[in-house]
């Protein structure tokens, strides 16, 4: 077989002097996997939606898959993501789909049969998975992530969604539910996710994924752990703010689930006040718990809110806890605490008290 061709950095394009392969001779597909996975991770996207020969793309499955991928990576932020998008979400959705057989059993009966294996799409889900752990290019691997997360979050008995960038992309329904085979989505989610997290462990979408994964099988101190990791890769393990597109109001939410199911309530507590709207409902149930595994008082430095701060002492008082009344009372009379203060001086009283719960928080939970 004759080189590809000239393959020369020249900005980000690649030369390709000569076609893919001389047409006489049938591209082997464990060559046109390669080809494909070293165009998509040099972000040859223009070469695969533009010059790669149509009878390549008509019968060679690895080269539809690359165009359909590069086609979408074009669009992603464009007009026409959706219309991208919807390709190669069709593509995937036959791979992943079941593929029913029937059988007559030895009383004569007969029964159906689900293969794991799909013989509808272009090629096996297990060939796509391994075709996936030759990619490097984070936006081709954030794409895939994205397509298969929304895909699982469209099963029906779903409890807790999974978050990915670029999730509005995708359609929102499928025409039949019992045609694809949700098992297999969630095990290529984790093993996306997985293999993600080993290109780039610092890449905090990808640990939020990870997060939510393990929130939704019940996993809290992993999640935990996960989210904490998120929070840290992205705001220099706290010493910044933590942006709020990573800690949303949802991941928040989920952190409180997550230590509340550990029977950390004064951490409950605190997370509360980094909602949007401090959630003093959720907080002072919390408080109330005595069967808490941290220690209550040594984090009432880590409080900002001084409602949080009153009801504890109230709380203290009513119990007859002289000593836990006495920290609260102390925290409250903070001179940074006081309401008079201005704002921005109220704002950086609350945000040191962030960093240093959470740098604690990551302490206790990696």
């Amino acid at each position: 077989m004759e080189p590809v061709g000239d393959l020369r950095r020249g900005g980000s394009r690649l030369l390709c002097a000569k076609p893919l392969h001389p047409p006489d001779i049938p591209l082997r597909q464990v060559v046109a996997e390669e080809c494909v996975a070293f165009l998509l991770n040099w972000r040859e996207n223009e070469y695969l939606t533009l010059q790669a020969p149509n009878s390549l793309v008509q019968n060679n499955p690895y080269v539809k898959l690359g165009q359909l991928l590069a086609a979408t990576c074009k669009e992603l932020s464009g007009p026409d993501s959706r219309r991208a998008a919807k390709d190669l979400w069709e593509v995937v959705l036959q791979i992943c789909s079941v593929s029913n057989q029937h059988k007559r059993n030895s009383e004569g009966r007969i029964s159906l049969i689900k293969n794991r294996e799909s013989t509808m799409g272009i090629m096996y889900r297990s060939e796509l998975l391994s075709f996936t752990k030759k990619l490097r290019e984070p936006l081709v691997l954030t794409t895939l992530l994205s397509l298969f997360v929304k895909l699982h979050n469209l099963r029906e008995d779903i409890v807790n969604d999974i978050t990915a960038e670029h999730i509005s992309i995708w359609p929102t329904s499928i025409p039949n539910f019992q045609s694809v085979d949700f098992d297999a989505v969630a095990v290529t989610v984790k093993e996306l996710v997985k293999y993600s997290l080993k290109i780039n462990s610092n890449n905090h979408n990808w640990l939020i994924i990870q997060a939510d994964i393990y929130f939704a099988t019940n996993q809290f101190s992993a999640a935990l752990n996960y989210y904490l990791q998120a929070g840290a890769v992205s705001s220099d393990f706290f010493t910044k703010q933590v942006p709020p597109d990573v800690y949303t109001d949802q991941v928040i939410k989920r952190m409180i689930k997550c230590c509340n199911q550990l029977c950390c309530h004064t951490q409950v507590a605190i997370l509360c006040q980094f909602l949007r709207e401090v959630d003093y409902k959720t907080a002072f149930k919390a408080l109330q718990e005595q069967n808490g595994h941290d220690a209550m008082d040594s984090y009432y430095e880590y409080i900002w809110d001084v409602t949080i701060l009153e009801y504890l002492t109230y709380l203290h008082h009513k119990r007859g806890e002289v000593d836990k009344r006495q920290i609260a009372i102390k925290a409250i009379g903070q001179p940074e605490l006081n309401a008079s203060n201005p704002e921005e001086v109220l704002q950086l009283a609350a945000q040191r008290r962030k960093k240093t719960f959470l740098q604690a928080m990551a302490k206790l939970y990696f």
